[in-house]
Formats: structure tokens, C-alpha cells, sequence
């Protein structure tokens, strides 16, 4: 998915621990929205993937 962002974050890699859920989730679309490129260290590979597709369709709605 290659996409031009223009956010606030754009050209930034984020890099969260924890990113599937509560306050970890939230950021990890925060820092979506505003165009970082990111990496979401998780144990859970389930819920990490789930993450990353909701994050994909988020993104591609805009």
C-alpha cells in the first residue's frame, strides 16, 4: 500500500509496544493518522494483524 502522507508525522517511524489495544491501540491510530510509517511490536500475532488491517482501512478511507 504505498500512500502519500502529508500528516504531521509524515516521514517519521513509530515504533509501539502494546499497539492492540486500550491507550496502545488509540495511539497506534493516532500515529497512523498523521502519516508516520510504523512498526507494532505485539506477542499476540492475532491481534497484531488485526491491528495492522484496521489500521489499513482506516487509512484507506481517507
Amino acid at each position: 500500500m504505498a500512500t502519500q502522507s502529508t500528516g504531521r508525522l509524515a516521514g517519521k517511524t513509530a515504533v509501539l509496544t502494546g499497539g492492540t489495544a486500550g491507550i496502545g491501540l488509540e495511539t497506534s491510530l493516532m500515529v497512523a493518522r498523521q502519516g508516520a510509517r510504523m512498526a507494532i511490536i505485539e506477542i499476540q500475532k492475532d491481534a497484531g494483524r488485526e491491528t495492522a488491517r484496521l489500521i489499513q482501512s482506516i487509512l484507506l478511507e481517507t
